[in-house]
């Protein structure tokens, strides 16, 4: 006959009982864990296995700073327009819709990065040029001296550029680590890009931008002189009249 031992914890001492359930409370945290343990462990990616591993790897590292990436690139071919139509100078905006059209290349060559790689762009936010964007549309609402406009969105832009060219550095790092070669190289691709468009925005803002922004002082102050003059003069001719009158 068959003895039901589930009653006969309750027969027994307290203290037997104590010691009984927590050698079973023990076995059961034991088995919780191990499974916790293997699922942690299994190859498929579910959305809480994914939460934990996402940073475990290079390879996860990588995929994250692209995804970011992405999201900044489609964020600007979105913005860039705006800055364009904003801007006086026509190298400026020229200059702007030059960078436009290489944005629209850099995301798509994200989307052949993320074919070779076998993973996914989408999905994340850049909160990073999002931040970046909103600060510069701040400009875009601003009147005042044309010159000192165009060289805050030169500004506005340059902590753009900024911002990509470290971010395509560290993806450039991680790819070449990984012996991603091809990966890398169309990485490097656009970090040229975003250099050499940092370095157009400095040589406008330079040689063109900053020295119109003295031009409204330089023209006020030869117009204080001409009324001082012309003041002057009309002090004279009263003076003569004065002593003509008998």
């Amino acid at each position: 006959m068959q003895v039901d031992t589930s009653r006969k914890v309750f027969a027994q001492p307290s203290e037997a009982r104590i010691n009984q359930g927590a050698g079973t409370l023990f076995a059961l945290e034991a088995d919780i864990s191990a499974r916790f343990e293997y699922r942690r462990c299994k190859p498929d990616h579910t959305s809480i296995t994914r939460t934990k591993e996402i940073m475990e790897t290079l390879q996860d590292l990588l995929e994250n700073e692209l995804q970011d990436v992405y999201s900044a690139e489609t964020q600007l071919v979105k913005a860039l327009p705006k800055l364009a139509k904003k801007a006086t100078s026509e190298s400026l905006k020229q200059a702007f819709l030059s960078h436009l059209e290489e944005t629209v290349g850099q995301v798509a060559r994200l989307e052949e990065i993320a074919t070779l790689m076998g993973v996914k762009m989408t999905g994340k936010t850049c909160k990073a040029m999002e931040g970046l964007i909103k600060e510069g549309a701040e400009i875009l609402e601003e009147e005042g001296n044309a010159a000192v406009i165009d060289a805050a969105l030169i500004g506005a832009a340059q902590r753009v550029e900024h911002y990509e060219i470290a971010a395509y550095g560290t993806a450039k790092a991680f790819a070449e680590h990984l012996g991603l070669t091809e990966v890398a190289d169309l990485l490097d691709a656009t970090l040229e890009e975003e250099s050499a468009a940092d370095e157009t925005l400095s040589g406008i803002s330079l040689d063109e931008i900053l020295p119109s922004t003295n031009s409204g002082d330089s023209e006020e102050e030869p117009q204080m002189e001409a009324d001082e003059e012309g003041a002057e003069k009309v002090k004279s001719k009263s003076a003569k009249g004065a002593r003509k009158k008998p």
